[in-house]
C-alpha cells in the first residue's frame, strides 16, 4: 500500500498542470477497431499448426483516450514414430493489456494509468503482470513528425518459470 501510495503522489507531481480538459474544448468521440488473425499448418515428416491472433481498440473521448490489446500465440507439432502419433505444444502465449489517458489542458498532455498481464508456458516468465501511473506529454514536433513521451513509475510482478 505504501508503494501504491507513492505512485500516486509521483505522477501527481509529474504534471504540474493537472488541470481537467476544459469543457469548452470541442472533442469528437472517435473508436478505432483493428483485429488479426493467422494460422498455418504444415505436412510431410512433421506435422505442425500454429495460430495467432491480435486486437487493439483505440478509443477517443472528449476527456479520455482509451487503448485496449490483446494477443496470443499457440503451436504444436505433431510427429508420428514407429506408427505412432504424438503430439508436442511449443508456444502457448496470452497477453491483455489496458491504458487510460486523462487529458489536461495542455494539448496533448495526459495522466495515465495502465496494466497488462500476460501467461507464457514456454517463456522466461510464465505469468506476468505489470501497472504504472504518469504524465504524457508531446517532447517534439515537426511539419511530418511527432515524438510523445511518456514517464511514470510502474510495478512489476512475475512468476519465473
Amino acid at each position: 500500500m505504501k508503494y501504491l501510495t507513492t505512485l500516486i503522489l509521483a505522477s501527481g507531481l509529474a504534471a504540474g498542470n493537472a488541470l481537467a480538459a476544459d469543457e469548452d474544448i470541442e472533442h469528437s468521440s472517435n473508436v478505432m477497431v483493428s483485429a488479426e488473425v493467422g494460422a498455418i499448418t504444415t505436412s510431410g515428416n512433421t506435422a505442425g499448426t500454429s495460430v495467432t491472433g491480435r486486437f487493439e481498440v483505440l478509443q477517443d473521448l472528449p476527456l479520455w483516450s482509451n487503448q485496449y490489446t490483446g494477443n496470443g500465440y499457440f503451436k504444436e507439432d505433431r510427429t508420428r514414430v514407429n506408427g505412432e502419433e504424438t503430439s508436442q505444444r511449443s508456444a502457448q502465449r496470452y497477453q491483455l493489456g489496458a491504458k487510460a489517458g486523462y487529458k489536461l489542458l495542455e494539448e496533448n498532455a495526459t495522466l495515465f494509468v495502465l496494466a497488462n498481464h500476460s501467461e507464457d508456458k514456454f517463456g522466461a516468465y510464465t505469468r506476468s503482470s505489470s501497472l504504472g501511473v504518469g504524465h504524457g506529454f508531446r517532447w517534439y514536433q515537426s511539419d511530418n513528425k511527432t515524438l510523445d513521451m511518456e514517464v511514470g513509475p510502474g510495478y512489476f510482478s512475475a512468476t519465473r518459470a
